[in-house]
This record gives C-alpha cells, sequence and structure tokens, in this order.
C-alpha cells in the first residue's frame, strides 16, 4: 500500500530541509509551531487560517483552510513582510539569518491549501513523532 502524502507533513520536511536544520516543526496546544532555536535573527511561524484549534476540535468547524509560511525578527517579534524580507536577503551579514530568510522567501509565495483531514493526519503524525522521542522546542506566535 502506497503511503498517503500530506501537505502539510510536505511542507515540515521542506523548511527543515530548505533551513539545512536551523529550523523544525513540531506540534504545540495552538496547531503547527517551528523550532527556531538557531544562531538566525529570524524566525519561521506557520500561520494558520482558520485555526482549528487541535486540543479542542469542537473549536472550529471549518473543513479546510490555509498554511502560510512568515518570518519574525527575533529580537523585538516583529513580523517581516515580504519587502523587509528582501532587504534581509540584501543585507544580512550571517549565513544561519541568510538561510532562514531564502527559505521563508521560497515557501511564503502562496497559501497552502489544505483539508481539515490533512491537518488531523499530520497533528497526530508530529505528536507520535515527538512523544516517540524527536522532541523539539516549540515557539509559537
Amino acid at each position: 500500500m502506497a503511503k498517503e502524502e500530506n501537505k502539510i507533513l510536505d511542507l515540515a520536511a521542506e523548511i527543515e530541509r530548505l533551513t539545512v536544520g536551523l529550523c523544525s516543526v513540531g506540534i504545540g496546544p495552538y496547531g503547527f509551531g517551528v523550532d527556531n532555536d538557531n544562531p538566525s535573527e529570524l524566525g519561521i511561524v506557520i500561520r494558520e487560517t482558520p485555526e482549528f484549534f487541535p486540543d479542542d476540535p469542537g473549536l472550529s468547524e471549518c473543513m479546510a483552510g490555509t498554511l502560510t509560511v512568515e518570518a519574525y525578527r527575533k529580537a523585538d517579534g516583529a513580523e517581516l513582510g515580504p519587502k523587509e524580507l528582501r532587504q534581509i536577503l540584501k543585507t544580512a551579514q550571517d549565513e544561519a539569518t541568510l538561510t532562514v530568510a531564502r527559505a521563508v522567501d521560497e515557501l511564503s509565495t502562496a497559501p497552502l491549501y489544505i483539508t481539515r483531514a490533512e491537518y488531523e493526519s499530520a497533528y497526530k503524525t508530529l505528536a507520535d513523532q515527538e512523544f516517540s522521542g524527536h522532541t523539539h522546542q516549540m515557539q509559537m506566535m
């Protein structure tokens, strides 16, 4: 039987690949989070619209939504738009910041359309991975 693809798990793998392991995706009480414990000046956040609230499925009856990948400045938590991100791509002095900026630039071109079933499947898969020893410290925004 062929393994079923999941766009969210694919996105998680792509974040880790593009950041060369500087960032990884896991779960938190409000959905998916990104481990941003690295020397980059930037962090990555995965924004859910609408929020599915995995710990209380009754809070969201929506059957589909979107995920977007966004950047924020770690020093002050300021969210960065495309213009600010492109400026950082031109001026950043350290490789970690450039790597994270390039990843966000590539992954933020369009929202990822997901179903609630994909969301719940990815959440369960990542939870199973974390509870089996692949834990990450999530920084949620």
